[in-house]
């Protein structure tokens, strides 16, 4: 009997998943499908330039597997490109950072043999606690402990989480441990920031897995891109002035 596929981590469910061609009639269009992986294999390589080793271990598959993935996502784009083809992006082997795997159609349950199950598992055990965060703390990544720091464009290792109170301002500067870890950077930094009831995030960037286990607390979460200081993303924020992260964008 064959091995099934393994599931393929994706960091973000594309908003658009279909797209046409003007001038070819709708009962005429021919059309490409490309899978919810597929598209995140372009995310990852062709818009973020990441190395593709570090594509690969995002989305925990092997380097060749991710290769494979990648140059048949580009082969279906330049056939529809090339050939006037609609697009539709959809299905696949995948799991969300939600729980959620697209092989079962549903989240996971104890009998369930998805290869995402451990981090499943470890992001309901982090959450057990019930913690309850607060939406006047504001927990902002900093590439230092004193308010002229900059944001940091890293979430996971960032060296300083700074705590900020949205009426009473700068609270304390903590030291990110998690920086230097091998794996699980953005889980460690996540925790930081709960053990601070902090209910609002501002950093640059984030991974699929420090977003999911922030998301499922119930934290909000803001980008806050280019060169800004930390005092100034907290005007920012209060003033409606950064945007809201409703997926990972890492």
């Amino acid at each position: 009997m064959p091995r099934g596929v393994k599931c393929r981590f994706v960091g973000y469910y594309p908003p658009f998943v279909d797209y046409r061609p003007q001038g070819i009639s709708v009962d005429e269009q021919q059309a490409v499908i490309i899978k919810i992986e597929e598209i995140e294999a372009i995310r990852l390589k062709d818009y973020l330039k990441l190395e593709q080793e570090d594509c690969a271990v995002r989305m925990q598959i092997s380097r060749s597997t991710f290769q494979r993935i990648l140059t048949e996502a580009r082969s279906k784009i330049a056939d529809a490109l090339l050939n006037g083809k609609a697009i539709r992006i959809k299905g696949g082997d995948y799991c969300l950072g939600s729980g959620y795997c697209w092989r079962y159609d549903r989240h996971l349950n104890d009998q369930d043999d998805c290869s995402m199950r451990t981090f499943f598992e470890q992001l309901e055990s982090l959450n057990k606690a019930e913690v309850m965060v607060l939406k006047n703390v504001v927990a902002i990544c900093s590439t230092g402990s004193a308010t002229d720091s900059m944001v940091d464009e890293r979430f996971g290792r960032c060296p300083y989480v700074q705590i900020w109170d949205e009426d009473n301002g700068f609270q304390q500067a903590l030291i990110n441990d998690n920086r230097d870890q091998g794996h699980g950077a953005g889980i460690g930094t996540a925790q930081i920031i709960l053990q601070q009831r902090a209910g609002v995030v501002i950093t640059n960037r984030i991974g699929p897995k420090g977003f999911a286990v922030l998301k499922k607390a119930g934290v909000e979460l803001y980008e806050c891109s280019g060169q800004v200081t930390v005092e100034e993303s907290l005007q920012l924020y209060k003033g409606n002035k950064l945007k809201k992260l409703e997926a990972a964008n890492n």
